[in-house]
């Protein structure tokens, strides 16, 4: 169960020699019967910005390349209303400001991206709020009435507290 426990640890433990269970080890390695993996746990990436950006296929390329060097994203292509990617970047504390001076200076003032929303969604806790609304309706599109939305969280509230 703690892949730190060393080959002479686990062969003790089954009864046969440390160097027979590293033989065993690399031979399942060389099968591809076990592929190990490293992966980022956003470690120190306390920041999540969802960014959706409308542009061309050139651009989105370029956009995936560069996501790519970042410590960690996620993300898909678009297509439909709005043709390009919407992503998920974390970024360190206190570097939002920074990515959004980037996203600006980079694609929105040269205009490669031809219609954008970004927005700062949550400081990484493992939780997350998702709106007790439904923002989209079939006859208007994407709304957000804040009188509705309010009222919702007090009764929301109010809920809670009886």
């Amino acid at each position: 169960m703690n892949p730190r426990t060393s080959f002479s640890d686990v062969g003790s433990r089954i009864g046969v020699s440390g160097a027979y269970v590293g033989q065993r080890v690399r031979r399942l390695l060389n099968l591809n019967v076990v592929q190990p993996r490293i992966t980022s746990y956003r470690i120190g990436l306390d920041d999540a910005v969802w960014a959706v950006l409308d542009c061309d296929r050139d651009t989105t390329r370029a956009l995936v390349a560069a996501f790519n060097e970042l410590p960690m994203w996620q993300g898909f292509s678009v297509k439909g209303d709005i043709n390009g990617i919407a992503s998920i970047v974390y970024v360190p504390t206190g570097e939002v400001q920074e990515l959004f001076r980037i996203f600006d200076k980079y694609l929105i003032e040269p205009r490669l991206v031809n219609d954008y929303s970004l927005h700062v969604i949550e400081k990484w806790t493992g939780m997350r709020r998702w709106l007790p609304i439904h923002l989209y309706s079939n006859d208007k599109g994407w709304t957000f009435e804040s009188n509705r939305y309010m009222d919702q969280l007090k009764k929301d509230l109010a809920s809670m507290t009886s």
